[in-house]
């Protein structure tokens, strides 16, 4: 399973957000869970990743960005994490990669946030994570940011407050 969360699940503060999104995650009951935008869950010692980890049953692991737009993976307990590495250079977010053995299968999970604003960057990023691929199994994973026509204006520079502009351009 992969979710976008959002601002790390808070809406003005508040974790009721956070609380609705673990309660629709635990209803889907997923092995594995990549989570893209655990913006926050590095603080306090990433008290925030643990006390979502421990609520749904899984242990989790936290990929920290520049940009903030941190990815988390989280494994059903009994799920073997045997390596976890980011990828920081070449992705407008960033990537992680982690060896996991699921239910007795072997995986390479790819977990990603794709750049929202750039088709063009989107398709680079997608070959630097194809070619990650070592013939096993992989799975690939994360917020693809693959837009609508309809969504493009919102999307388009011009529109956004100079600091947005200054922070993503």
């Amino acid at each position: 399973m992969t979710y976008n969360i959002q601002n790390g699940g808070l809406d003005d503060g508040s974790t009721e957000r956070l609380r609705l999104i673990a309660s629709v995650i635990a209803g889907a009951q997923p092995d594995l869970l990549v989570l893209a935008e655990c913006n926050h869950f590095d603080e306090d010692e990433g008290r925030p990743l643990h006390a979502l980890a421990d609520e749904l049953g899984m242990c989790g692991e936290l990929a920290t960005f520049d940009s903030g737009y941190h990815l988390a993976l989280l494994l059903r307990r009994g799920g073997v994490l045997h390596d976890l590495r980011v990828l920081r250079s070449g992705f407008h977010h960033g990537a992680l990669v982690a060896d996991v053995t699921v239910e007795g299968l072997d995986l390479t999970v790819i977990g990603t946030h794709l750049n929202p604003f750039s088709p063009e960057a989107r398709v680079i990023e997608a070959r630097r994570l194809a070619a990650l691929g070592d013939g096993g199994g992989v799975a690939l994973l994360g917020d693809l940011n693959s837009l609508s026509s309809r969504d493009r204006p919102r999307y388009e520079p011009s529109t956004w407050a100079p600091r947005y502009r200054a922070r993503h351009l």
